[in-house]
């Protein structure tokens, strides 16, 4: 079973805890204060802390806040103990990162319901992180190969031709290199940001941003990095304020436009539209590329591989994973839509300022 910390100054309340998560089959280790458990946290790795609030010197609040601020790959779930039942006290403890309360005195069942409930979350988010970096490792070999091919490729060609190349050549080259270093750095990049997303808090902050100017600088860059600014073609109503920071909101366009120009030859389409209702402003980009089949669509996920023959740029499917997850943390509503050889569009659903 599970390893137990029990944090609680008082001594009947500490040893009752004790013999309750023994004869349930824990290990229990206890602490009679903040000092005391988080010495015993330098040596020990609890599966679960179950901790009183009110204590001399650091009490539950500091304890919890300095667990937390330890780098520790997997989350401890924290249970706080308490005799009081305010609101305030409810919300301060949640801001914390608090992740259940167990108001004094407690049902034995109540206690144990909430330990074994705690411990599946932790199973299961660390089961997530397993897969998370099982899909890194089989995917990472295999998707920085493809730019890295012509790294080496091109570089040996320099290497043993230099002498009879013609500056032109040599040139020519130098940007292909170049194009396919700059195409492993946004690859680093796009895993990097995946993997804070994945470990990021989910406590989302107030903010908003302006529509119209955002996604028109986005898919202007977007466009003109992929030489294709006559494709481009936006219709935005009027500009409207958006629940969602302006940095991720460039994310999600900018990652949507570089998965549209990807899958698309020059000289189609590339379409940026938007309308609002009542409560919502929704963000549509469609382009006239490859599509996907309904089974594709069906599979989206973190690293999904479309059978994309003939276009030799794969970009792992993250630019999706990441608006996946973007989608996610803000409560956003995203809606994929797509013909085999026809079109794939993109609604994104994004709640308005009221």
């Amino acid at each position: 079973m599970a390893d137990v910390l029990v944090v609680e100054d008082d001594f009947l309340t500490r040893n009752n805890l004790t013999e309750l998560l023994q004869r349930s089959g824990y290990k229990v280790f206890s602490a009679e204060s903040g000092e005391e458990a988080l010495k015993l946290l330098q040596k020990l790795n609890p599966e679960i802390i179950i901790s009183d609030i009110m204590m001399p010197g650091i009490d539950g609040y500091e304890l919890l806040r300095r667990v937390n601020a330890e780098e520790n790959e997997n989350h401890i779930p924290f249970i706080f103990l308490t005799a009081r039942t305010e609101l305030s006290d409810f919300r301060q403890g949640m801001l914390a990162g608090v992740d259940d309360f167990i108001t004094k005195p407690f049902k034995a069942q109540d206690l144990l319901k909430s330990v074994e409930t705690r411990l599946k979350k932790k199973e299961k988010s660390e089961r997530k992180i397993v897969q998370f970096k099982n899909c890194v490792a089989c995917n990472i070999s295999h998707e920085f190969r493809t730019p890295l091919i012509p790294i080496i490729g091109y570089s040996q060609l320099l290497t043993d031709n230099y002498l009879h190349l013609e500056a032109d050549e040599v040139r020519e080259i130098s940007l292909k290199i170049n194009s396919a270093g700059n195409w492993m750095l946004r690859l680093v990049e796009k895993f990097l940001l995946l993997v804070e997303l994945d470990e990021a808090d989910s406590i989302v902050e107030n903010s908003y941003c302006n529509t119209t100017e955002v996604i028109h600088a986005c898919a202007r860059r977007v466009a003109s990095s992929n030489a294709r600014l006559e494709d481009l073609f936006i219709s935005l109503k009027p500009a409207a304020a958006v629940s969602l920071p302006q940095q991720d909101l460039e994310r999600i366009v900018t990652e949507l436009l570089e998965n549209a120009f990807r899958f698309s030859k020059n000289g189609s389409p590339i379409e940026i539209s938007s309308h609002s209702t009542q409560d919502y402003f929704i963000l549509t980009i469609r382009d006239s590329g490859i599509g996907m089949s309904h089974l594709q669509l069906k599979t989206v996920s973190s690293f999904l591989q479309f059978n994309r023959q003939g276009m030799h740029k794969a970009g792992l499917g993250l630019g999706l994973a990441i608006v996946k997850k973007l989608a996610e943390k803000y409560g956003l509503s995203i809606n994929i839509e797509s013909q085999p050889g026809e079109f794939t569009q993109v609604s994104l659903r994004l709640p308005l300022i009221l």
